[in-house]
């Protein structure tokens, strides 16, 4: 009797994929408030961290970050008004495009923070739980949400409509052997260079396809699994 009690308790404190995530704070929305955060990544014995913080309000958002990497710094941000995103490396405008374009640029070398603010601050909080093999488990006011997304294991701990942690980890030894990508076109490349406001020429044209190779060779040639964690904070304003 004992184990069926255990096991009934269990099952009802686990959601199957079916159930709807766990609703988000309704005011991060297009709110008006201020933002601090960190991730923390781990790649076999080496560790960095990237500290962002950021202000949004209803038409604006802001998201900058420093990405210590031990021997140096970078700094960065990301600015959005309206569908145009201006995107700052050192302290240099480095791109200015549509407001996805400079998002997607910003992901990597702000440790998915600007990323993530962006989607909870549009109303994509769901860009940002495990979309397969999800699981949903409740313990008091908490709510854990486990899966993978995009090659990677997720874990996202919601406390009262809140986020209390994102955790995601990269393993390269249990991902599935991919097939050789189609090579991107010519013209693709040329409307990639133009929303990012680039000259189109036979050399920017070569010296994206030799980036889009590099950045292939660079995921395949990782060994090591990538462990990184993320928590933040919010103030309304």
């Amino acid at each position: 009797m004992t184990k069926i009690l255990i096991l009934l308790i269990t099952l009802t404190s686990i959601l199957s994929a079916n159930e709807a995530l766990p609703q988000l704070n309704k005011n991060l929305v297009k709110g008006q408030y201020t933002f601090t955060g960190k991730v923390t990544t781990i790649m076999g014995k080496q560790s960095f961290t990237n500290t962002f913080s950021g202000e949004v309000t209803a038409k604006e958002f802001k998201c900058s970050w420093v990405q210590n990497m031990g021997a140096f710094k970078m700094k960065g941000s990301v600015a959005i008004k309206e569908n145009t995103g201006v995107v700052t490396m050192q302290g240099e405008k480095y791109q200015e495009s549509n407001a996805d374009m400079a998002i997607a640029s910003a992901t990597g070398v702000s440790g998915g923070s600007a990323h993530l603010m962006y989607s909870l601050w549009i109303g994509k909080g769901s860009d940002i739980f495990p979309n397969e093999d999800v699981v949903v488990s409740k313990k008091n006011d908490l709510t854990t949400v486990t899966g993978n997304r995009a090659g990677s294991s997720v874990t996202v701990v919601v406390k009262n409509s809140n986020i209390v942690s994102i955790r995601s980890i990269f393993d390269p030894k249990k991902q599935k052997k991919i097939e050789k990508q189609e090579e991107v076109s010519d013209d693709q490349i040329k409307e990639i260079l133009k929303m990012t406001n680039k000259e189109v020429t036979k050399e920017s044209i070569a010296k994206m396809k030799q980036m889009l190779i590099d950045s292939e060779k660079s995921v395949s040639n990782i060994k090591e699994a990538i462990d990184s964690t993320t928590v933040f904070t919010t103030k309304h304003l």
